[in-house]
């Protein structure tokens, strides 16, 4: 245990005396992501709650058939300006984001009892503006709801009569499980700062002493090969761990100045929930360590060794990529999952939500005992003598 400690400073030593390395994945990464994050978010935030306040201009062509129509959109701020020319055409020239058409038949087919023709152009693949169009059609469906009552009362019947059912939607989700909605990238950003905390030390640690020709000397010393090789991923987990304790310090920082609160949501990090998320992810920077000296173990070069752990940099996106499509609940086989289970982790945590113990206790066992075999795969070629290169 003695020599494998000895390995273990001397590798730590190492690496920090590489500043531009340590500088990289300690400073950059760990804190340029969270400060990217909250920059983005708060952008967004703004953008979206000033596009829902200012007014916005609707052309109408044939607005004098329908003025109580116009009196109603400018009541739900909806600016109305005149439009004259083809609107198909301009809407797919992009010479107008949208335009209302309102047809000459249109108060002939009100006095009839007939549904009167508007026809509404917009193009649907611009997404920037999916908001507006959301806000036109829902000032349009409110006058309709209003013709149809003044429709019964003219003809004496009451307007609930044609609404049998009488949906009341309860919403009981918190500020907190809503400003989840904002934050699914989080854990993403969290896992891949765990790898990349280890990355340039455990090629270095393997590839780059083979090509520098250090790595002989130390495996013909006393220490015997699985000693040098715990010592060399308890170093790479050390530095991962750092790179976790920094990025969750960070993120903490950062979402105190996202304004959530002006979308009706809410997302901090205060320091009991860190902690929580730290002790939950940490198993995984040993499997991503054991992985990693693992995949430097076999390569025959830095290089080499680069381009495969490059691979090895996708595997917290594939949790991500999976939750977008089906999201992940906090079951226990869920939680049981490595990488899985820290996702849901993270976001139940960040959510105010418990955790059944049992699936974070399955989730770590499970995390502990596949590093635990892929440290055991990298030491069967540790001793074979092609780790020499």
């Amino acid at each position: 245990m003695i020599r494998t400690w000895i390995v273990y400073l001397k590798e730590c030593r190492d690496n920090l005396r590489d500043r531009r390395t340590l500088m990289s994945v300690l400073l950059f990464g760990p804190l340029f992501g969270p400060a990217i994050f909250a920059v983005i978010m708060s952008t967004a935030i703004t953008m979206g709650a000033e596009e829902a306040e200012k007014s916005l201009t609707l052309p109408v062509q044939g607005q004098e058939y329908a003025p109580e129509l116009i009196a109603y959109l400018e009541e739900n701020r909806l600016e109305v300006k005149a439009f004259e020319g083809d609107a198909e055409q301009a809407v797919r020239d992009r010479d107008e984001d949208f335009v209302l058409v309102i047809s000459e038949d249109y108060e002939r087919a009100l006095r009839e009892g007939r549904p009167a023709p508007l026809h509404f152009y917009a193009d649907r693949s611009r997404q920037r503006l999916s908001g507006q169009f959301s806000r036109v059609r829902s000032a349009i469906n409110g006058w309709d709801r209003t013709l149809t009552e003044l429709r019964l009362m003219a003809r004496g019947i009451d307007s609930r009569v044609t609404r049998p059912l009488q949906l009341q939607e309860v919403d009981v989700s918190t500020p907190e499980t809503r400003g989840l909605m904002l934050a699914a990238m989080l854990p993403y950003f969290i896992l891949l700062t765990v790898l990349m905390g280890g990355f340039y030390l455990a090629i270095d640690t393997t590839a780059g002493e083979r090509e520098r020709g250090s790595l002989e000397p130390l495996l013909s010393t006393a220490a015997r090969r699985g000693e040098i090789l715990l010592g060399k991923l308890l170093a790479t987990a050390t530095f991962s761990l750092l790179a976790l304790a920094i990025v969750i310090g960070a993120f903490s920082v950062a979402l105190g100045f996202v304004p959530m609160e002006t979308v009706g949501m809410s997302l901090s990090l205060n320091w009991m929930t860190a902690v929580q998320i730290f002790l939950a992810v940490a198993p995984f920077a040993l499997l991503g360590a054991a992985v990693m000296c693992l995949v430097a173990s076999f390569t025959k070069s830095y290089k080499e060794a680069q381009t495969w752990l490059s691979v090895v940099m996708v595997v917290p996106l594939a949790p991500m990529i999976v939750h977008f499509i089906r999201p992940f609940e906090a079951t226990t086989l869920n939680l049981a999952i490595p990488v899985v289970g820290q996702h849901v982790a993270i976001l139940e945590l960040l959510a105010a939500e418990s955790i059944p113990p049992l699936g974070m206790a399955m989730n770590t066992l499970s995390t502990l005992l596949i590093s635990g075999i892929v440290a055991w795969v990298a030491w069967l070629f540790y001793r074979r003598e092609s780790v020499l290169g």
